[in-house]
């Protein structure tokens, strides 16, 4: 039975409703421990550093120490370094930037936009579907997408992929309808431009879309309109080009992403962005990472829809001008398959294979319903497949302790956990953000640029009334919880901030002094302890551990003990009036 166009915008309606309570509902429950930590903190500014000696940025090059002093590019960077990142396109960060500056940096708008390109992206698989093949593809799509642990992850999280995502489908679609008026490659090229001004990985929009004109028709590569859409996202990836035209000017090599790309020497970067082992070990890694990141019962529709469409494809002969466009699906999600292999399929990159298996899935279902003989025991399966689903999700993004099996949830869930960062990051906004520093610590000559974002009071704190506190960080916690909740106060507000290995170093050369003369009237150490996460905090040195255990066994009780969902406490706060 057909449904009136009422009936199915009331469906999608509800689909996205649903989609927006499973994405919205405690958004800011998980820490920051991931690459969004460094996102925001950029995206804050619009400052290109990453507050590591492992990756410098351009303009740490331009402040590097001259025999004449600070060099003038410092104080006065050139404009071109606006333009884009040294290791990413430029517009998420620029779109994190204007909600940071109109409503505050808070772990909510930090992942609002993430979520808002993740709903975006459901409504699309629908329009897709749509268009493909049928309504009931698309509500189908849509429904699956809206409860799929890793669409719903990818919407919940700051990372680029939510946005990716969004980009590559809206190109893909505006192409469908492009092909019936070709006006709309227009719009596609706006879509595909803006796409790779949010991460390069939409570039593998171009060879689906000219593949996929082999199925609409080959007349349409004549189309003026088509290339004036390629004309419109170039312009649009103009100041990444410009930028990288620049940056090889002053460094002799292209930034991260396409430094790597042309195997370009850049001793500057310790690390960076390269492709994860040989071709051999990315194929063999990948079968068992959907395993582990899918829902098991995802996977095997996955595998089991592709097999199916595939096997129509080949052997049902319906590669005919009526089938060619609704089994399209097919190619693209091979395109997808080889391109993921290449840039190597770990957690975020397996993310954009997702919606594509969505339509897959949503495909052959619809196909199966056709099928008289199997339609009431495809209606349970297919009932019964979309409530694990949900289930999944949940297990996977909203319950803090599932039970312990990998059919209940997906290792994703550890990307974005409420370790008990986000509960420090609350008692340091109460410490500090009502106040500003009434001292700061002298900049490094290689870092005097901040200056100039220290200048713009990004955080709205140059009106609050001043204080004398000095914040000494354990370096045993998570280093990109650190770069958030830490390193954004003292690089855009001036606040007197420095890790427990630079204050032991102090201490060990007789150098307390330097700090105890800027007037410090408040002194708190942050300390972990063993129930605190601490993957990725760079392994210091055993001092650090030992002036952590020292302030823990001098007798002073922790001001505020800061605690976990379990109860367990994760962060103590001590506070002296002289330097420990």
């Amino acid at each position: 039975m057909e449904l009136s166009q009422k009936r199915i915008n009331i469906v999608i309606a509800v689909i996205l409703f649903m989609a927006a309570f499973f994405v919205f509902f405690q958004l800011d429950r998980g820490d920051v421990i991931t690459d969004e930590g460094a996102i925001a903190f950029r995206g804050l500014g619009y400052m290109d550093y990453l507050a590591t000696p492992f990756q410098r940025t351009p303009y740490e090059s331009l402040c590097s120490p001259s025999p004449k002093g600070v060099p003038p590019g410092c104080l006065n960077p050139p404009g071109w370094l606006k333009l884009s990142f040294h290791d990413h396109p430029p517009l998420l960060f620029g779109i994190e930037r204007i909600l940071f500056s109109l409503i505050g940096d808070s772990l909510f708008v930090l992942r609002l936009p993430h979520a808002i390109f993740g709903l975006a992206s459901i409504f699309i698989l629908y329009l897709i579907g749509s268009s493909l093949h049928s309504q009931k593809m698309g509500l189908l799509a849509a429904s699956i997408a809206a409860l799929n642990s890793y669409m719903i992850w990818t919407a919940r999280i700051g990372l680029q992929e939510a946005a990716a995502i969004f980009f590559i489908l809206l190109s893909l679609y505006l192409l469908i309808k492009a092909c019936a008026k070709p006006k709309l490659f227009l719009a596609w090229g706006i879509a595909f431009g803006l796409g790779l001004l949010t991460k390069f990985t939409v570039l593998i929009v171009l060879p689906i879309s000219l593949f996929y004109i082999l199925f609409a028709g080959r007349k349409l590569y004549k189309e003026k309109f088509l290339y004036f859409g390629l004309l419109i996202a170039f312009i649009f990836f103009l100041p990444v080009i410009i930028y990288n035209y620049n940056l090889y000017q002053i460094s002799g090599h292209f930034d991260l992403q396409f430094s790597a790309i042309f195997n370009q020497d850049t001793p500057e970067w310790q690390t960076r962005g390269q492709i994860v082992g040989s071709l051999a070990e990315r194929i063999n890694i990948f079968f068992p990472n959907l395993w582990k990141l899918y829902s098991p019962i995802f996977f095997m529709a996955s595998i089991g829809a592709y097999l199916y469409v595939g096997w129509q494809l080949i052997y049902k002969k319906v590669f005919e001008q009526n089938n060619q466009i609704e089994l399209w699906p097919f190619v693209a999600t091979n395109f997808m398959i080889l391109f993921v292999i290449y840039i190597a399929p770990t957690v975020r990159f397996l993310a954009m294979l997702v919606p594509f298996f969505i339509l897959l899935i949503a495909y052959g279902a619809v196909q199966l319903l056709k099928i008289e003989r199997v339609r009431k025991i495809s209606i349970v399966i297919l009932i019964a497949f979309i409530l694990y689903e949900g289930y999944f999700m949940l297990q996977t993004n909203h319950v803090n302790e599932p039970i312990e099996s990998p059919w209940v949830y997906s290792i994703i869930k550890y990307e974005n956990y409420p370790y008990g960062y986000n509960a420090l990051e609350v008692e340091v906004k109460k410490l500090l953000d009502n106040e500003k520093p009434a001292v700061t610590l002298e900049l490094p000559k290689h870092l005097t640029f901040i200056k100039q974002f220290r200048d713009k009071d990004v955080r709205k704190i140059s009106g609050n009334p001043e204080s004398a506190k000095l914040i000494v960080y354990d370096s045993q916690i998570n280093a990109v919880a650190a770069n958030w909740i830490f390193e954004r106060r003292y690089y855009y507000d001036g606040w007197p901030i420095i890790p427990s290995l630079d204050y032991v170093t102090l201490k060990e050369k007789n150098q307390l002094d330097t700090l105890r003369n800027l007037g410090i009237t408040d002194f708190y150490y942050i300390a972990s302890t063993e129930a605190t996460y601490t993957i990725d905090n760079g392994n210091p040195p055993a001092t650090v551990a030992e002036f952590n255990n020292e302030v823990k066994n001098s007798g002073i009780e922790p001001e505020t003990i800061i605690s976990n969902f379990k109860g367990e406490a994760v962060f103590e706060i001590y506070h002296f009036t002289d330097l420990f």
